[in-house]
């Protein structure tokens, strides 16, 4: 393998990657961790998370080396179920009957200040586990999560989880799709 990386999958499990159609999912975490020096400690975590539980695998261990040394042995355990969505055209509704959840925007403070869904709150996926207790929520309160396009989201789902939040959603489609619709932007 490229870059003295070495990985230890079961058959069994890259066969359930192939069937949900995730194609490459090993190879993107291989080259995240080669370049994890570029990437803050909890942009590490949440991505670790995140590519562990978008490929719904179990990882037996993961090697990677820098230069001689091993840089790190990731461990994790079987993958949650997928986190649930919400239509854009249901938030839309909740927002004008004023019923609805909190809305978590993940993307930087500069793509939120040109234009968020209305009554977003926006903490940077980067800085979630710092700041997450900003939003004022009980860890069983509705969380809908967005970016631009859904990777973002992903990560910041899969931490809200390990934080204890267990009524997380993603937005189908998000600010792409919600855009293309239509629909305001503040």
């Amino acid at each position: 393998m490229e870059g003295n990386v070495g990985a230890v999958i079961s058959l069994g499990h890259m066969s359930r990657v192939g069937s949900r159609g995730v194609t490459g999912t090993i190879a993107q975490y291989i080259s995240f961790r080669q370049h994890r020096h570029d990437r803050s400690a909890p942009e590490r975590r949440l991505m670790n998370t995140w590519m562990s539980r978008i490929a719904g695998l179990t990882l037996l261990a993961l090697l990677v080396t820098a230069g001689n040394a091993v840089a790190q042995v990731a461990a994790a355990a079987e993958a949650e179920t997928k986190t649930a969505t919400i239509a854009a055209d249901d938030l839309m509704s909740r927002i004008e009957a004023e019923t609805a959840p909190t809305i978590l925007d993940v993307r930087s403070a500069e793509e939120f200040a040109e234009g968020h869904i209305p009554g977003a709150t926006n903490i940077p996926y980067t800085e979630l586990e710092e700041r997450y207790e900003e939003l004022g929520i009980e860890a069983s309160d509705e969380v809908v999560v967005y970016c631009r396009t859904g990777r973002r989201a992903g990560i910041a789902e899969a931490a809200l989880a390990e934080l204890g939040f267990t009524n997380v959603r993603d937005l189908d489609g998000h600010t792409e799709a919600w855009k293309e619709a239509g629909r305001p932007l503040e």
